[in-house]
């Protein structure tokens, strides 16, 4: 018999939890512990699932960020013997449900564009109202051995007062500060160098100084056995127009291609990105990539965006 429930994740054992894991992809693991998987403090996971006589087969996670009243789907999932029998649409609705008792207003959800079942998973959203998609990222897979476009293998010569730095040594005062900027916001919280610290590669993570001030730094992460994440690549605003961000990025892809890894893959934000780093991954990186996923995001209004008086007293 089929059960299509919330999930109590502080109730959940150990076994439960692996038995949960089979339907999630890894980096969402830590949600099952209640944990944001980008460490944000005031966010609550919210999850709901569905079983065959007591067999996870379909599982929906969100994290919801109570202060903006903002909720994002991390994952959904149904295994393919369970497809067609709506209930990905079932999880939704009773997903929606709760995040509506919580106060969320507004959800959205980036899923890969470019997947036969896209085309099932757009016909849920759009019957539930949810908004058309539009583009949001593409993620770019290279192989170490086979990648080796013209850009990487220029002789980059940095000004004086530049310094690129290995990431594992960054100093303390220099972490505060910018955990500092980060809490102000003066820093996207999206490229945060300190998500996932725990899968962080100290051999091809970099940062960069100027004048002894940390202006940069490209993340990279241990993704899964030989395949590393380009997670994060920042560059101060006033700087970001002098080419710094690819003389770091190639300084990093230099020594994946000096390691035995099997290749990376980098995800660009075209949201969040400048035009000319846009160009930049459309013209270099997408030609000389062995394979490009696409990804759209949409969203959906479930609840007052702005609260009245009244009711934001009693909240």
């Amino acid at each position: 018999m089929l059960t299509i429930a919330p999930l109590t994740i502080s109730q959940l054992l150990t076994e439960e939890k692996e038995r949960w894991h089979s339907l999630l992809e890894k980096k969402y693991w830590p949600c099952l512990d209640g944990k944001d998987p980008w460490g944000v403090n005031d966010s609550v996971i919210v999850a709901v699932g569905a079983s065959d006589k007591e067999v996870p087969v379909a599982i929906l996670v969100a994290t919801f960020r109570k202060p903006t009243r903002h909720a994002l789907i991390l994952n959904l999932y149904v295994e393919p013997d369970f497809r067609h029998r709506k209930i990905g649409t079932q999880l939704l609705i009773l997903l929606e449900a709760i995040l509506v008792e919580q106060g969320c207003s507004l959800v959205t959800y980036v899923y890969q564009s470019d997947l036969p079942t896209t085309i099932y998973l757009e016909k849920i959203l759009n019957q539930l109202g949810w908004g058309e998609g539009f583009p949001f990222s593409i993620r770019c897979h290279f192989n170490r051995i086979e990648f080796s476009p013209d850009w990487l293998n220029i002789d980059y010569h940095l000004p004086k007062g530049y310094q690129i730095f290995h990431w594992k040594n960054l100093r303390l005062k220099e972490k505060k500060q910018l955990e500092r900027d980060l809490q102000k916001e003066w820093i996207p919280p999206s490229v945060s160098p300190f998500h996932q610290q725990e899968t962080i590669d100290p051999n091809f993570s970099l940062g960069l100084r100027k004048d002894g001030r940390v202006i940069g730094w490209v993340i990279v992460n241990r993704f899964s056995e030989g395949m590393l994440q380009y997670s994060s690549l920042y560059i101060e605003r006033e700087y970001k127009f002098l080419g710094y961000s690819i003389h770091l990025l190639a300084a990093s892809i230099r020594l994946v291609k000096k390691s035995n890894v099997e290749g990376a893959f980098l995800e660009l934000n075209l949201q969040e990105s400048d035009n000319s780093w846009i160009r930049f991954v459309k013209r270099r990186l997408v030609p000389d990539s062995f394979r490009v996923d696409r990804f759209k995001e949409s969203y959906h209004s479930i609840g007052n965006l702005y609260p009245s008086e009244d009711e934001d007293r009693f909240t």
